[in-house]
């Protein structure tokens, strides 16, 4: 819904390793782990950042609208 929200374009669909060994940036994002970036796939680096701009951007509106839930 944030990304739709935001226009920014994305896909649900089966990635291949070599996809996302390519990859700028790599995230999970799930009912239990929220949004949880990857750094790293085996032993290929993806990003020297801990976070990429994507997952920040996912991580800061997820946590303002779980803020207004309880309001």
């Amino acid at each position: 819904d944030i990304l739709q929200e935001h226009k920014i374009p994305f896909a649900e669909t089966n990635i291949r390793l070599h996809e996302l060994l390519e990859a700028d940036e790599v995230f999970l994002a799930s009912t239990t782990k929220k949004i949880l970036p990857v750094n790293q796939i085996n032993e290929k680096r993806i990003s020297d950042r801990k976070v990429g701009p994507v997952s920040d951007f996912l991580i800061q509106h997820f946590w303002q609208i779980k803020k207004s839930w309880g309001k």
